[in-house]
Order: C-alpha cells, then sequence, then structure tokens
C-alpha cells in the first residue's frame, strides 16, 4: 500500500471507529483546542484521555472538554461491571442499574438506568442511583 492510500486508509478508520477502536487508536486524534468547530461525535485528545462530542459547538478557552461534561463525554475502557470489574465513574456519564461502578477507592452498585448523563459524585446520589458496597 503506498502512503497516500495508508492516509486514506486511517482517516477511514479514525472516522468509522467504534469508541473501543478509537482507544487503541487515540493518536490519529487531533488535540483539543480553542475556536474550532466540532460536530457531534467528533472526538478530541485532552490530558491524554480521548473525548466526544456531545453536541455541535465552537470550542472555547475555559470550555476544555474536562470542564464541559455537556458538550463532552470521556471515552473510557470497557469495564464488565461486576465487582471483580468495576467501570470507572466519572462525572458526566450515563449509568446503568446493576453494574458495578468505583470512584475514590469505593464500589458502589447502580440501582436505575440514569437515561442522562449524571454531574454529581456517587456519594450525593446514594439512594436515588446507588447504594455503597461495604
Amino acid at each position: 500500500m503506498n502512503k497516500e492510500g495508508l492516509v486514506a486508509a486511517l482517516k477511514e478508520l479514525k472516522k468509522n471507529a467504534d469508541d473501543q477502536t478509537a482507544l487503541k487508536v487515540k493518536e490519529l486524534y487531533a488535540d483539543w483546542a480553542p475556536d474550532k468547530e466540532v460536530e457531534l461525535g467528533d472526538r478530541k485528545l485532552h490530558d491524554g484521555k480521548l473525548y466526544k462530542c456531545r453536541q455541535e459547538h465552537t470550542t472555547q478557552e475555559g470550555r476544555e472538554p474536562d470542564q464541559t461534561p455537556a458538550l463532552w463525554e470521556v471515552i473510557n475502557e470497557e469495564h464488565a461491571g461486576t465487582l471483580e470489574d468495576p467501570i470507572p465513574y466519572d462525572q458526566a456519564m450515563v449509568v446503568y442499574c446493576g453494574k458495578i461502578y468505583s470512584h475514590n477507592n469505593k464500589l458502589y452498585e447502580c440501582i436505575r438506568d440514569s437515561g442522562n448523563p449524571l454531574y454529581a459524585d456517587p456519594d450525593s446520589l446514594l439512594g436515588n442511583y446507588f447504594n455503597k458496597i461495604d
């Protein structure tokens, strides 16, 4: 395969990859920068993490992906959501009933689907979305 063919193949992979494949080749994605138009589903690197755009917008200084969970979702490695393989909890993530999440070295069982991203720590959502596992 020539250089042009390789570049075309990498662009196609980057565009159509599912989130877990994108994590494996995250170096292909551009760094987040201000004053850029982004579309729903676009992926950008920021502070070593890969983020996916939740809604079309123009990026702005002070509204980096880790500061604007309504605009950006961090893409995490898939976990089973069990006691042996809990899902690392990040603010601004959708949670699912019956899955186990970890946060600050504590474990939590999700007791209902959130349907939308949650913007609080699990400790503040006890009894509503989580039960603490001792």
